[in-house]
């Protein structure tokens, strides 16, 4: 991507998108864009209102009203913030474990929404931050780095 002016992307021998590396990574037209250039978190949930309800916040989407929708989102487009723990996880967004990988930190959370999904989430941050496991934690989503496309569209392996 850094060397590139225009990028071709392929897969099982037809193009799957053509463009600059910038659209590409911030404007993909297919799952499998998405999954190429990295790890994704995957969600998936129910059109209502233009948006698709997840356990980081609602995402909106031109698809049609009810119908099934997967949302990927990259681990940076998550911020996670600290927060005072409640008595019980069963309903709160906690830390599962916290990695340093030099320049950012790996996050792997159990988020839970407002209308009760619960989803595994990886999140990568810059820098050292590391709190406990069990730690409890606000979970929020940029949504320029969540990508919506119909249940059954075909991101292909998922890394």
């Amino acid at each position: 991507m850094f060397m590139a002016d225009r990028i071709v992307l392929m897969r099982g021998g037809r193009i799957v998108q053509t463009g600059t590396p910038q659209q590409l990574y911030c404007a993909p037209q297919d799952p499998f864009v998405v999954t190429f250039f990295g790890e994704v978190n995957r969600l998936e949930g129910e059109v209502r209102g233009g948006y698709v309800h997840t356990a980081v916040g609602p995402v909106g989407t031109q698809l049609d009203e009810g119908s099934r929708a997967q949302v990927l989102v990259r681990p940076e487009a998550l911020r996670v913030v600290e927060i005072e723990a409640p008595a019980s996880h069963e309903h709160h967004s906690h830390v599962l474990m916290a990695r340093l990988l030099g320049r950012t930190s790996l996050l792997h959370l159990c988020v839970h929404g407002v209308e009760g999904q619960e989803a595994h989430m990886h999140a990568r941050v810059p820098g050292v931050f590391l709190p406990q496991e069990g730690q409890a934690v606000q979970v929020s989503l940029d949504p320029s780095q969540a990508f919506v496309f119909a249940a059954d569209d075909d991101a292909g392996e998922l890394l």
